[in-house]
């Protein structure tokens, strides 16, 4: 999933759809749904109790929830030293098992498997499709 944010609002995309939303006062407005919704599922209680997260150490994208992922993105990109997009891998990228090749395709440090994320100040030609940018040349 990449995340970014634009024109007053916040994206969330992926190869499935995409939702764009912006702050309202103290909650969001949803602006658009491409698609399948990424942050559709938003729900706390996703793989509770803990039996049921353990039955599912590594769901994809789709079977797993966001909670308060709108208030984390608009967090994120708020920041004054924000990055310009910022790559969810999803619990389903399972990285325990294959070792990086480079710096660029290594996922970011961790100690534990599960989602991780890959924030960079500029596009690459990888994102580049799912964000509508174009490559830095620098």
């Amino acid at each position: 999933m990449v995340l970014l944010a634009r024109d007053g609002g916040y994206e969330a995309r992926t190869s499935e759809g995409s939702v764009r939303f912006r702050r309202s006062g103290d909650d969001f407005e949803v602006l658009g749904v491409e698609g399948a919704d990424p942050l559709a599922d938003r729900s706390t209680a996703k793989f509770s109790p803990l039996a049921d997260e353990l039955a599912h150490p590594h769901p994809r994208r789709g079977d797993n929830a966001y909670p308060d992922a709108y208030q984390q993105i608009s967090q994120l990109f708020d920041h004054p030293a924000a990055p310009d997009l910022c790559v969810i891998h999803s619990a389903g990228h399972n990285w325990e098992d294959q070792a990086a090749t480079s710096a660029s395709t290594a996922p970011s440090a961790s100690s534990r498997p599960g989602p991780r994320s890959s924030c960079r100040g500029r596009a690459s030609a990888t994102t580049g499709s799912l964000t509508g940018r174009r490559a830095s040349s620098t």
